[in-house]
């Protein structure tokens, strides 16, 4: 099984949030997302980008519990009264301070007036974990700009958002981009995800969207209720929280044949209780030809890691791809000496995919946003690059190569104490 599409999302910085100095990357559009002729079939790539143009303490604030036990079969379960106390009062009283953090042209009336169906919607539906997740991060500020085209909310329960332990759940960073992997541009009912069989999330990850024995899921998530529809929007509530995908580091653009890819991506990946119970997961390299999106078998190697130990276990991890390499040559490569030489027949693209090796699909992908350009030598490399690798070279040389070795397996982010 293949990705069924590349995603890029376009961002633009916007200036503090009222929560603190942290400033904020804001996704305005993702790229749409084409309907499959066919629930069984792929989609092609090379099709799909070729009709691009159709469509504090945080949550553990020792202020104390705020909210009250989700309703139902929670309580009865005996859930958490409140992991995600805060100061803020509500989303409301943040969108009031929208103004000061709002992009340019401003947030309408509709905008703010959708940001607060979906605080009291998502409230009613017991999501409270939601709305504090929002209100920690800032990005309850952005909502209005966010809903004036419509957005879709793929909520973790707040039994979901529990599941991940107390010192990653203090980190606004990282809920953040957890966060930006679950909420999509666009109102896309259940029907629409089926039919779609893709779930396009403001941060640029795409989650494979399907019906597997009767049930939804979406990325590594199953979907518990669908279709809870606010002012601009639809909210569908998660067992758990998706694996979240995001790039600590990428690869400089202009690289070597057959060369390790410098420096080395290193992804870092979330993952929560409840994400998976059976299905062992690998983070799989994909590499994509810029210009006519095709997929390149074999292109690459050193480009599948697996993920440590299970994916049902509540961790952040980083997974270093330090022997990536392009082995296949590039076209304007293989020309004789002398017939000309066309850079765009050497860029690529580099896409990361979660393979599910119990059901071999793969479940959810992210691409690195900078483009890959492919040099027959070092030779042909940039000043600024060729100083930057003798560098890392001579790094190597005096003991750092060791570190950076021991980097490449899966290891525990370190969270904040």
């Amino acid at each position: 099984a293949s990705p069924t599409s590349l995603q890029q999302p376009r961002l633009s910085r916007l200036p503090a949030s009222a929560h603190g100095s942290r400033h904020m990357d804001f996704i305005d559009t993702p790229w749409p997302v084409r309907h499959a002729s066919d629930p069984s079939d792929d989609i092609d790539l090379k099709d799909f980008i070729d009709n691009l143009g159709d469509d504090g303490d945080g949550f553990l604030d020792n202020t104390g519990a705020r909210l009250e036990a989700s309703a139902g079969a929670s309580v009865a379960q005996g859930s958490p009264r409140s992991i995600f106390g805060m100061r803020a009062s509500s989303l409301e009283e943040l969108m009031a301070e929208a103004g000061r953090i709002a992009p340019p042209g401003g947030v309408n009336g509709a905008g703010a007036r959708a940001a607060a169906d979906l605080e009291r919607v998502a409230r009613a539906a017991g999501l409270h974990g939601l709305c504090d997740a929002l209100a920690f991060t800032g990005l309850a500020a952005e909502l209005p700009a966010l809903c004036e085209a419509g957005v879709t909310v793929l909520a973790p329960s707040d039994a979901a958002w529990a599941q991940i332990e107390p010192r990653s759940r203090a980190d606004p960073v990282l809920i953040r981009q957890v966060l930006l992997a679950h909420i999509c541009s666009g109102v896309h009912m259940r029907s629409d995800l089926v039919a779609k069989r893709t779930a396009v999330a403001l941060a640029g990850q795409t989650h494979a969207a399907a019906l597997e024995g009767g049930e939804m899921h979406v990325g590594t998530a199953r979907v518990l209720r669908a279709d809870l529809p606010f002012d601009s929007g639809v909210i569908h509530e998660l067992g758990s929280v998706m694996a979240v995908l995001h790039f600590a580091r990428e690869a400089h653009e202009e690289q070597v044949w057959k060369k390790s890819l410098q420096p080395a991506p290193r992804l870092v990946v979330v993952t929560a209780a409840g994400a998976a119970t059976t299905s062992d997961y690998e983070l799989h390299g994909c590499l994509l030809h810029a210009a006519t999106g095709q997929l390149l078998p074999d292109a690459l190697r050193g480009h599948v890691r697996s993920l440590q130990p299970r994916l049902h276990q509540s961790q952040v991890q980083q997974v270093t791809f330090s022997d990536l390499c392009v082995m296949t040559k590039p076209p304007s490569l293989q020309r004789r000496r002398g017939a000309g030489l066309d850079d765009g027949a050497n860029r690529y693209r580099l896409l990361f995919s979660l393979w599910n090796s119990s059901t071999l699909s793969y479940v959810s992908w992210q691409h690195m946003p900078t483009p890959l350009l492919i040099r027959n030598s070092f030779h042909m490399l940039p000043p600024e690059e060729k100083a930057y690798r003798r560098q890392e070279y001579a790094r190597s040389r005096s003991g750092g190569g060791t570190a950076r070795r021991a980097a490449a397996a899966p290891a525990p982010v370190a969270a904040p104490p």
